[in-house]
């Protein structure tokens, strides 16, 4: 009988220990609202890095078209001055020789230095058009 009750309070005793374990368990991980609460703020953060990449696309894409306006505003100008070199370079009465030369000399470097910003203003806008594909393959990504 001794051997009986031994027995049935070791089986309470284990019970026992076996809901204090399930429960200090269940207790460990976040509650519900906890994971509700993770799960909203990775969605805000998804969110927020999504807007700032299309703002950011936004501005690149109105730079660009600025940088392509100014990089045809440049070849236009390039145009003229390579006119009016062509016309410097014709006969004009009474103009020495080196009056000519001096006028040559001063629309080359003219010319030189638009076909210089013409360079820079390419090389500026291609840098700009791999930032906009950097902002739109993470757009892809998200």
């Amino acid at each position: 009988m001794q051997y009986q009750i031994e027995n049935t309070m070791k089986k309470q005793v284990q019970l026992f220990l076996l809901l204090i374990f399930t429960a200090c368990i269940s207790s460990c991980g976040p509650t519900a609202e906890q994971k509700a609460a993770a799960e909203k703020a990775k969605a805000d953060s998804i969110a927020t890095a999504t807007q700032k990449a299309v703002e950011t696309r936004q501005a690149l894409e109105t730079q660009l078209d600025a940088m392509d306006n100014r990089l045809m505003t440049k070849k236009a100008d390039l145009e003229v001055a390579k006119n009016q070199m062509n016309k410097i370079q014709e006969f004009q009465l009474l103009r020495t020789d080196y009056e000519r030369e001096q006028q040559v000399h001063d629309q080359s470097i003219k010319i030189q230095t638009l076909e210089q910003e013409i360079a820079a203003a390419e090389q500026d806008i291609a840098v700009t058009r791999m930032q906009l594909n950097e902002v739109a393959q993470t757009l892809v990504r998200k």
